[in-house]
């Protein structure tokens, strides 16, 4: 058991919300810095580098800053291994890519990062620039569903129907997660929201509603992690136990069969087939938010909670602390804002510390996971190391 890796260090740009006035390079700096501080390690420690995603030529919405500028603004003279991530496996790619090659020895400390600003972008019928469509875009945006909230409408309504979801349970993620984002400082949103406030707020594609979708903001996450050895001796490890990703049947959201479930379903698999550890050991889950559906099926789907009925417990106050699971504690991506899965790990490994901003009692064990439809990765993070452990 145990993946030989831990997270010894994590960081938020000190720059975080909308209109910061700073590039994607600075907050991608000032993210890697904090989490290199935080792991007690001097840069030139660090020889890995992981990004999500790639820089794209010319560089789209998404994109982030390359790694040479991120090694050049570092200062760090020698890089062994190094990657830049597409978007597989949700937005965790890069994360499982940096455990991997740590596990394969090809380093020892790895910086893996995401930098973004506030994307803007227009969905028109026909798309910005109808020439320019490929892959899935080329079904979808000559009817005006370019963006992924029409995508993942289709999949809320038929997840909805199938075990019977009400539109008051598909609100309760976003009362939770504007619970925690009004009593955590680096929120974009500073206050809580009602389950009413929720009901009256504007329809984007039904049944998804604005306050079911995460907000964008300027920020960056960046998590070092380390080979076993090296990160005993950093200033507080914690374990990856196990790691398990999708995408099962599909790896396109026009493809994929059933869109009642997603591919966090094969992700939990995969990721409760490497460990002795149960889904009852979990006390704290920083899962996927980029809608609010995704963090209901990520619950059901990982076996934290009964499929069809994750709504309900959080609409009863479950997910808030000192109940049996703590969901989302820092607001999530919607009451935090938007940080692409990487603040996931971030909070997660916090909470996990006993240091997080809402901390839950005594978390031992934590789950952070990204993705939604056919893209999901998972990670179980633990206190005590536990490689080698029947």
């Amino acid at each position: 058991m145990g993946t030989g890796v831990a997270v010894t260090g994590v960081g938020i740009s000190s720059d975080l919300g909308r209109n910061t006035g700073r590039n994607e390079g600075e907050l991608a700096v000032q993210a890697c810095r904090a989490a290199i501080a935080d792991a007690g390690l001097d840069v030139a420690e660090i020889d890995g580098l992981s990004m999500f995603p790639h820089r794209t030529k010319p560089p789209n919405a998404f994109s982030g800053p390359d790694l040479p500028y991120v090694q050049r603004s570092l200062g760090i003279q020698h890089v062994s291994w190094y990657q830049a991530s597409t978007a597989e496996h949700g937005q965790l790619g890069a994360v499982l890519h940096s455990i991997d090659a740590l596990a394969a020895g090809r380093c020892t400390h790895v910086v893996c990062y995401r930098a973004h600003l506030a994307q803007n972008r227009r969905y028109l019928a026909g798309g910005d620039d109808p020439t320019k469509s490929y892959d899935e875009d080329e079904h979808t945006l000559p009817y005006g569903a370019g963006s992924g909230t029409a995508r993942g409408a289709l999949w809320a309504a038929r997840y909805m129907a199938r075990y019977g979801i009400t539109q008051r349970e598909l609100g309760s993620v976003n009362v939770n997660g504007r619970a925690y984002g009004s009593n955590n400082p680096d929120a974009y949103w500073k206050t809580p929201v009602t389950i009413e406030e929720y009901l009256d707020s504007r329809w984007i594609a039904t049944p998804l509603k604005v306050l079911d979708c995460d907000y964008p903001i300027d920020g960056a996450s960046a998590i070092v992690f380390s080979r076993a050895d090296a990160a005993r001796s950093t200033r507080a490890p914690v374990w990856i136990e196990s790691t398990g990703c999708g995408p099962g049947p599909a790896t396109t959201w026009v493809t994929w069969p059933e869109k009642s479930e997603m591919a966090a379903r094969y992700a939990g698999e995969r990721l409760w087939a490497q460990t002795n550890l149960k889904p009852g050991d979990v006390d704290n889950a920083e899962v996927y938010d980029g809608f609010s559906f995704f963090t209901l099926c990520w619950l059901e789907q990982l076996g934290l909670k009964p499929v069809g009925q994750a709504g309900a417990w959080l609409l009863e106050g479950g997910g808030q602390p000192g109940g049996d699971l703590a969901v989302n504690t820092d607001g999530g991506q919607l009451g935090m804002g938007r940080l692409h899965g990487f603040g996931k790990v971030v909070q997660a490994t916090r909470q996990v510390r006993g240091e997080a901003v809402n901390q839950a009692p005594d978390v031992e064990v934590a789950i952070a996971s990204a993705g939604g439809g056919p893209g999901a990765a998972a990670l179980l993070l633990t206190e005590s190391e536990r490689s080698g452990q029947p």
